[in-house]
């Protein structure tokens, strides 16, 4: 018995950004926001991708598959038999390393009886090619663990502490706001009867109940609150 080691690549399966082919254009497909079973044409899909098959992956995933092979002679000829899978591995983090031995040793564990005393040297041979997590990797996946979680209550609390000032600001803003519109409602009683006022207090509160604050040309509205005052001081 040996170990194989076959280096996979999924071209489309996966999640993923996709290098559209730009064949799916003007095809007749189903559309999800027309309801269920609705058949629109030249409408593109919400998500996904509705080739066939799928575009590829604009980053293919790659794994490395493990399994136990055993070798025998059949009419003279030496063939292969595929015994068991041992699983597969993305990549070489040490989060990954630590999937792939949970497993690993589950599977083997469930072999032994079966492979006997070859089980220490397929281990030794998987090992070579896939190290397992010592006690410094470890310590090292729970420190970044821990740095993680750290670092996202620190996130945590600088959005709530930030939401916390904008809304003390808001309130701010807001007893700002009514006391002024407080004193200008004392310079309509005041000014009651005055023409020019009238108008001036009449274009003001339209700019102030606009509901797009932003598009209030702010001169003007500066203008107006001066003649007010004006008439106001003069009357």
């Amino acid at each position: 018995m040996f170990i194989r080691f076959r280096e996979m690549t999924a071209q489309r399966c996966g999640d993923g950004a996709r290098e559209c082919v730009g064949k799916c254009k003007d095809r007749p497909r189903y559309y999800p926001r027309y309801g269920v079973g609705a058949y629109v044409k030249g409408r593109t899909f919400l998500r996904g991708c509705p080739m066939k098959p799928l575009c590829p992956l604009v980053q293919p995933r790659h794994r490395l598959e493990v399994s136990i092979i055993e070798t025998c002679r059949k009419d003279g000829k030496v063939r292969q038999k595929h015994i068991a899978s041992l699983g597969s591995i993305a990549g070489d983090s040490l989060a990954a390393r630590e999937c792939f031995w949970i497993e690993c040793d589950i599977r083997l564990a469930r072999l032994a009886n079966r492979i006997g005393p070859d089980l220490d040297r397929l281990r030794q041979a998987i090992a070579a090619r896939i190290p397992p997590l010592t006690d410094a990797d470890r310590e090292a996946m729970d420190a970044a663990e821990w740095d993680w979680l750290e670092d996202l209550w620190d996130k945590h609390a600088k959005d709530k502490a930030y939401e916390s000032s904008r809304t003390h600001e808001e309130a701010k803003e807001e007893r700002r706001e009514a006391i002024e519109l407080e004193a200008r409602a004392l310079q309509a009683k005041r000014l009651r009867g005055n023409s020019k006022a009238y108008n001036a207090l009449n274009l003001l509160l339209g700019m102030s109940l606009s509901p797009v604050r932003s598009r209030v040309d702010h001169e003007t509205e500066k203008r107006l609150k001066d003649e007010i005052s004006e008439y106001d001081a003069g009357r």
